[in-house]
């Protein structure tokens, strides 16, 4: 319910951390200027987990790599002399 005294409305946002990119940065600038109130900020306490470089080679689709090969080298025509 609604009190007659509070008019705004008041917006939350969640985050990953409190660094922002700038296309964020303006939405909320333009939220606020346009009479919004920013009321919540909630972090998220776990951060993304990066695949590092040897779990990104061990779990390659390395079976999709050698058919595009293989069918590369297999299905072009030889050159006319």
């Amino acid at each position: 319910m609604l009190n007659q005294n509070s008019t705004t409305l008041r917006f939350g946002i969640m985050v990953d951390d409190l660094s922002l990119e700038a296309w964020k940065i303006d939405t909320i600038q333009k939220l606020i200027d346009g009479g919004m109130t920013l009321a919540l900020v909630i972090q998220n306490g776990e951060q993304p987990e990066r695949e590092n470089f040897f779990k990104k080679i061990l779990h390659y689709p390395y079976r999709k790599m050698f058919f595009q090969v293989w069918n590369h080298y297999s299905s072009s025509q030889p050159a006319k002399p």
